[in-house]
């Protein structure tokens, strides 16, 4: 029942098996990226327009420390996300769709890396290349791969943070690599991060109660330092720039307000029920291996001391994590991603128990051939089923228009905005706050050229105010997709030369 599970120290074989393990999951998170890439995007789905705006104010205003959006509405997110996205921008020299997407490519395609070191170790070879394919290649962690939200680096820093406290209970070494770990995760999503990472850890209990604890020990005084002056530092900075607008955002309306239970939320019955239901569909099948896992873990647990207090560290991670999610007021199924490591790598275990007589060699066969079915699947739905979905057709209409723009204006277009959506701005590479109808009627009357990216509602608006004002608007072009108008260009003159409307 047992068998896939092998002591530290492989012999040349084994080796040779993780090897190839290691190589295929490298090529299967590259494919994956490959295909994502260059499907036609889809900013306008899934709020990935505000992260993508900061990473834009960081870079085009030198707002470092924190980020305002088009709106000019503080950032909702600590700015681990940012910081990251905008330095692979300036180390590629650009802020293209791509490039924003890489650290959550990166953070997907390092966690499943390190999800196969960790299974290799206290399982098997095939155990560990099950878990990290099962990691990329889940439903949820597909569209991770290519989102620009906090989601995946967040998992990403819960991840290694989690495996660094497991490192430090099982060795009894400092907590210092932990609690710097937790202060990356927390700098990106906020404290959440140190619970989750901490979560595995109630193994111990379940440890004591058998018999065979192994103490916490080490020292917690420098990493402690070292959390708090990062998280609390930067607050501080961040205070000093935006003050009480910071704290309303940051604190009372994300922090508090996700976390309990105000204005109208689901009843307790079904908040408790939710975050499960989306794991079981998000993750089939492989969803089913991890229940199928946790119900070995408690029934028929490893003979092998490390290999069962690992298990069981991955199954109090992943049912705590799981309750967390369950009583919090904001729930989503993305919210899971920091809880898939563990439930994967129980996953992969189970598979490979199952696979158990045939040899790992052919293992790693069957695993090279699920991997290149799913990528197949993927390359399927991303490049032929969601570009029929009105965000991404919207999304790759907008890009269109504004490359014809540029083509025509160059790489910085005169534009002022006063309600377009920001993916119009992300693809001409500008971050310019909103003007409110009045300003941006003034703006037009004035004598200067000037043009505005508007609603066609509001762009009624400004035309009337302006000719109260004395000066007649033109409509210089439009941005339109299947007949609907996403937003048009008004101006106090004449385009030289208009984009190609449709």
């Amino acid at each position: 029942m047992n068998d896939a599970i092998q002591q530290p120290g492989p012999a040349a074989g084994v080796r040779g098996i993780q090897r190839w393990a290691l190589l295929l999951v490298a090529v299967t998170a590259m494919g994956l990226f490959a295909i994502r890439a260059s499907a036609p995007h889809n900013f306008l789905d899934k709020d990935q327009e505000r992260p993508a705006s900061y990473i834009l104010d960081a870079l085009r205003n030198g707002n470092w420390i924190c980020q305002t959006d088009w709106m000019d509405d503080v950032t909702s997110k600590p700015p681990m996300l940012t910081w990251i996205g905008a330095l692979l921008a300036l180390l590629f020299g650009s802020a293209s769709p791509v490039v924003l997407y890489l650290p959550s490519a990166l953070a997907m395609t390092l966690l499943a890396l390190l999800v196969q070191r960790f299974g290799a170790r206290f399982f098997s070879a095939p155990a560990a290349l099950f878990a990290a394919l099962f990691l990329l290649l889940s439903p949820l962690s597909m569209r991770l791969f290519i989102l620009l939200r906090t989601d995946a680096v967040f998992a990403f820093f819960v991840g290694t943070a989690a495996f660094a406290a497991w490192h430090a209970w099982s060795s009894g070494s400092g907590w210092t690599l932990f609690w710097l770990l937790a202060a990356m995760g927390t700098l990106t999503k906020g404290p959440l991060a140190v619970l989750l990472a901490l979560s595995g850890l109630l193994a111990f209990f379940w440890e004591k109660r058998s018999g065979s604890a192994t103490p916490l020990r080490g020292r917690h005084v420098a990493g402690l330092f070292l959390y708090l002056l990062l998280t609390a530092g930067w607050f501080g900075l961040a205070y000093l720039q935006l003050g009480d607008a910071l704290t309303d955002k940051i604190i009372r309306r994300e922090l508090v307000a996700h976390a309990v239970d105000i204005g109208d939320a689901d009843p307790l019955f079904v908040r408790v029920f939710k975050p499960f239901i989306y794991f079981v569909h998000r993750v089939l099948p492989w969803s089913l291996l991890t229940l199928a896992a946790l119900w070995r873990v408690i029934r028929h647990p490893a003979p092998e001391p490390g290999a069962r207090r690992f298990e069981r560290f991955l199954t109090c991670w992943f049912v705590g994590g799981l309750a967390i999610f369950s009583v919090t007021q904001h729930q989503r199924g993305d919210l899971l991603a920091p809880i898939l490591a563990p439930a994967m790598l129980l996953a992969g275990r189970e598979a490979a128990c199952l696979l158990a007589r045939i040899s790992p060699s052919r293992q790693v066969l069957l695993a090279a051939l699920l991997a290149a079915a799913s990528l197949l699947q993927a390359a399927w739905y991303y490049h032929r089923v969601e570009p029929q979905t009105a965000p991404v057709r919207q999304t790759e209409r907008i890009r269109a228009f504004a490359a014809e723009t540029q083509a025509q204006w160059g790489d910085d277009p005169p534009f002022d905005y006063v309600d377009a959506p920001y993916t119009f701005q992300l693809y001409l590479g500008t971050m310019k706050r909103n003007l409110t109808v009045d300003d941006a009627a003034r703006r037009l009357a004035g004598p200067d050229p000037a043009w505005m990216v508007i609603s066609e509602p509001n762009a009624a608006r400004v035309r009337s105010l302006a000719r109260n004002l004395g000066k007649d608007i033109l409509e210089v072009a439009r941005c339109a997709e299947n007949g609907t108008t996403l937003f048009v260009i008004v101006g106090n003159q004449a385009m030289p030369v208009s984009p190609t409307s449709r």
